[in-house]
């Protein structure tokens, strides 16, 4: 075979391969390009016990969809949605999306993302973080007396907020002098917010005691109204 022979013979196996690649790949659809961008948190409103937070879609292009989306934050660096989170749902276009993180303990530092999860991943925007309102002493009310025989009494209370931190102990105290505290006598029931009752015993007959409710958290103890009662 001549030298022009063969270079006409590799021409015509380049084309044909070419000619080949075409039929096969050459009326293929090419995927668009999926983009999903997310701008950094923002936190506002914020209180002992929760935040508001705005997150925003700078793009959801292409056939990307947005399956879940939200917040999730925590006391450490770099939350995920293994820790506290909250789902808003599927979005489906550019824009900005709110939410309430609840259920924060007071004077804390929080780390908040928002994230977006589509088919293929999870995607987190950038960290934001921020620090709740400080804690203060419960708010607590005292309860009437009922029940009163010659050595017992029935009081009680309600925590109506627990001031931003757990409340630890709670109950009445009294005695024979105006403004109970716990350096008299105490009951101690239970903890956390709430109704409660309480029952005082050990009380001497023909006799007026002050009684108050309380409840502590790491504030301190904060007192209800004072009250009144003679034993029969």
């Amino acid at each position: 075979m001549s030298k022009n022979s063969s270079i006409v013979f590799v021409s015509r196996v380049l084309l044909f391969v070419g000619a080949i690649f075409v039929l096969l790949y050459g009326c293929e659809e090419f995927e668009p390009e999926r983009i999903v961008r997310m701008a950094g948190v923002s936190v506002m409103n914020i209180n002992r016990n929760s935040a508001y937070a705005k997150g925003t879609f700078l793009d959801v292009a292409g056939e990307e969809v947005v399956f879940q989306h939200g917040f999730c934050w925590s006391t450490f660096p770099n939350p995920t949605r293994t820790s506290y989170a909250i789902s808003l749902g599927e979005k489906i276009a550019k824009g900005d999306f709110f939410g309430t993180l609840s259920g924060l303990e007071a004077e804390t530092r929080y780390y908040v993302r928002a994230y977006a999860v589509t088919s293929e991943k999870t995607i987190y925007s950038e960290q934001t973080s921020f620090i709740t309102q400080q804690a203060v002493v419960p708010s607590v009310m005292t309860n009437s007396v009922s029940g009163i025989t010659e050595t017992s009494a029935k009081s009680g209370g309600n925590v109506s907020s627990d001031g931003g931190t757990e409340v630890t102990a709670r109950g009445v105290c009294w005695d024979t002098i105006p403004h109970p505290t716990l350096s008299d006598y105490y009951t101690a029931d239970d903890s956390g917010t709430g109704s409660f009752v309480s029952t005082m015993t050990g009380l001497s007959s023909k006799t007026t005691y002050y009684v108050r409710a309380y409840a502590s958290n790491k504030k301190g103890t904060a007192y209800g109204i004072e009250r009144h009662f003679t034993t029969n």
